[in-house]
């Protein structure tokens, strides 16, 4: 578990759009060396999401220099994804050189249609990075769409101060004007515009029925141009509502996937088709995404060898949280092992009915403990909570 910096910020500075004092940012530099020696693998930025977002550089160098050096971590969703992506990647690749810290892009991508071809460019700069003698990796999931909150589709400064600000700012007549100019313009790069936009998630059980539509078919429901549909369901629920926007395209897809610094992570919550965990509709990649990594990207697209995508998938990421024993299978290592019917797995979760797990999976072996034996839960429950090497 890596410990977030947002959370840290949020605790000693607040919500508000404002550079830390002297004496907040000592206080955040300790509970970082705190958290760490604690059990936490590294430490993590959002940089889109509020309060992340309003941290500087600068911050983020000093948090960072606080990571116990025996961790070194730093994993950032970067502070865009889209028409600044490379600004972004510059920005992480300073704060680890600066810093010291070990580099990890999280889901790294080029969203919107007017982007897909900094690809590239993203990946030039993580090479260029590391024969400078940087440690940087990236992880991506294997799907043209991303998971987040609706609110993210909207202008940072509209979001300054929390939920309660931010409907405020969405009800002002002064205000709105230039939300909605700010918000057409990234939705229109989408693909698909408001229909590339679809509802998975609403804090409020009488807005369950727009789960899975578009907020363009929201709006035709209502009656109302999609932006104001967007708008108040956000007002409705109080902020609370998660979308799936489909931004990226599937070449530049296969482009980050085939590298070799980069890694398969799902970036999914945790869901299970039965309550309480599937109360919401899940992004696919919940269940689907290293099956679906093997059966789409090796023995479809070929982008890589089969080993290769194991690795990706393994050893890398073990070695990037320094996790000593587990990884690979060898001796004197754990037995987290997973065996698979490489002619027969395929993820099953789809964006229209995401609760289905995978096929050709039939064991999964915990700890040295069966799990999933021909396909179904044994029951057994090895699982252990894995601790920083400080703690």
């Amino acid at each position: 578990t890596l410990l977030g910096l947002g959370t840290i910020r949020s605790l000693f500075v607040g919500l508000d759009d404002r550079k830390a004092t002297a004496d907040e940012l000592l206080k955040m530099k300790n509970a970082v060396e705190a958290s760490i020696k604690d059990g936490a693998v590294g430490a993590a930025s959002g940089l889109e999401y509020t309060p992340g977002s309003f941290a500087d550089t600068d911050e983020l160098i000093e948090l960072c220099k606080a990571i116990p050096k025996e961790v070194g971590l730093y994993a950032t969703h970067m502070r865009n994804e889209d028409d600044y992506g490379e600004e972004a990647v510059d920005e992480a690749i300073k704060i680890a050189r600066d810093s010291g810290a070990r580099l990890q892009m999280s889901h790294l991508k080029a969203s919107g249609k007017s982007n897909w071809y900094k690809v590239e460019s993203l990946l030039a700069k993580m090479d260029n990075a590391i024969a400078e003698g940087l440690e940087v990796h990236s992880d991506r999931y294997p799907y043209v769409a991303y998971h987040t909150g609706l609110a993210n589709l909207f202008p940072l400064w509209s979001r300054d101060g929390g939920d309660n600000a931010f409907i405020e700012r969405l009800n002002s007549e002064n205000d709105i004007k230039k939300i909605k100019e700010y918000t057409e313009k990234k939705v229109n790069n989408l693909d698909g515009n408001w229909d590339g936009v679809v509802i998975s998630g609403i804090g409020k059980a009488e807005l369950n029925d727009y789960k899975g539509m578009s907020i363009q078919k929201v709006s035709e429901e209502l009656n109302l141009e999609p932006f104001e549909a967007a708008t108040y369901l956000i007002k409705e629920s109080g902020n609370s509502v998660s979308m799936v926007g489909f931004g990226m395209s599937e070449k530049s897809t296969e482009k980050i996937l085939s590298h070799p610094r980069v890694m398969i992570a799902s970036d999914a919550g945790a869901h299970a088709p039965y309550p309480p965990m599937n109360n919401k509709i899940a992004h696919p990649r919940a269940y689907g995404t290293f099956p679906r990594a093997i059966a789409k990207y090796v023995k479809e697209r070929k982008i890589c060898s089969l080993e290769e995508m194991i690795k990706k998938m393994t050893s890398m990421p073990a070695d990037k949280i320094l996790i000593k024993d587990r990884g690979r299978i060898a001796k004197n290592k754990i037995a987290d092992i997973t065996i698979l019917d490489f002619n027969k797995i395929k993820d099953e979760a789809t964006f229209v009915d995401s609760h289905n797990y995978p096929t050709g999976v039939p064991y999964v072996i915990v700890n040295g403990n069966v799990v999933i034996d021909k396909g179904e839960h044994t029951g057994n429950k090895p699982g252990k909570i894995l601790r920083s090497f400080t703690s």
